[in-house]
């Protein structure tokens, strides 16, 4: 029986060391998926096409997680500065999986063989869809894609599916994988009114329909 463990996040989530300095009650903290823009500046949608939410961090380390890149961010907000621009505490962060939706045929995504995966959620974001799930780990050649059936890519609402894939290597334990897809090349396409995702979940849905 595999048995799930239950980190942070899966990617080693990095957290901000404590120092000398008095101690600040920053509140409750919050999670979201961001990108990080540079100049320790963060922007995000909560969910859909809500607008923009930008962040000025304390403190980022462009090693871990540079300009251009996605990141699993716990924040605390130190003070706002107008309805949707904030000075925040940064308590933790780690880079996070970001892949664009592929193009393949159905033979294509066969040949995968996925594997069931337990989804805890699934949202869009702008741009991304994002993920947050309980997957089989296996120590190396994972996969996890976000592809589009090529034969239904003009039509009003493509066929997307998400591919968690460990090959023959067996599973001793479950984790969490928290990653975000680049969907705008297909979102954006004029004959698109909403994507269909196939999730191979046998104890939840199996499909998400996101509409404009």
């Amino acid at each position: 029986m595999k048995t799930k463990i239950l980190t942070i996040i899966a990617i080693t989530l990095l957290t901000i060391g404590c120092n000398d300095d008095v101690e600040y009650d920053y509140g409750d903290f919050r999670e979201i998926y961001a990108t990080y823009e540079g100049n320790n500046i963060l922007t995000y949608n909560a969910q859909d096409d809500s607008p923009t939410v930008t962040l000025h961090a304390d403190v980022w380390n462009e090693k871990t997680v540079a300009a251009g890149e996605r990141a699993f961010v716990r924040y605390t907000v130190v003070n706002q500065i107008d309805d949707r621009e904030y000075n925040v505490h940064i308590d933790g962060y780690s880079k996070l999986f970001c892949d664009a939706v592929r193009k393949g045929s159905t033979d294509d995504i066969a040949s995968y063989s996925s594997t069931p995966i337990d989804m805890t959620s699934i949202w869009r974001s702008g741009r991304y869809i994002n993920i947050n799930a309980w997957v089989p780990h296996v120590e190396s050649g994972a996969k996890i894609m976000l592809i589009a059936d090529e034969a239904t890519i003009d039509e009003p609402i493509p066929e997307v599916y998400l591919v968690y894939s460990v090959g023959a290597k067996p599973a001793t334990f479950e984790r969490k994988c928290y990653a975000s897809f680049d969907i705008y090349n297909l979102w954006m396409r004029e004959t698109c009114t909403a994507i269909r995702i196939h999730v191979d979940d046998p104890t939840g849905q199996s499909e998400y329909v996101f509409a404009k």
